[in-house]
């Protein structure tokens, strides 16, 4: 599938260990996601570590963030559906950032 990036968002939840919800030594993993939503309303799922590795950096910021989104506004990408149902990118960020 083609579609023209709208805009790159990142979100970010915490997801509980409900087993041992008592205990100090277990806390909430961090969970993070990457994604570019297409005009067509499709969320197209981005490897963070390849952006990462791309830029240069170690962690994410708003910076980053607005900089990608920037980048790759109204660019044409290739993606396809997983397993999961989920849109991912083909190609690494590098294919469309040039």
């Amino acid at each position: 599938m083609k579609g023209k990036v709208k805009q790159i968002k990142r979100s970010e939840w915490y997801v509980g260990n409900q087993v041992y919800q008592h205990s100090h030594d277990f806390h909430d993993i961090r969970m993070t996601c990457l994604y570019a939503e297409t005009y067509e309303g499709h969320q197209v799922l981005i490897d963070e570590a390849d952006v990462l590795r791309h830029y240069g950096r170690q962690r994410f910021s708003e910076n980053l963030i607005a900089e990608l989104n920037s980048a790759l506004r109204n660019k044409l990408v290739l993606y396809e559906k997983n397993t999961e149902g989920e849109y991912c990118l083909l190609g690494g960020i590098g294919d469309y950032l040039g």
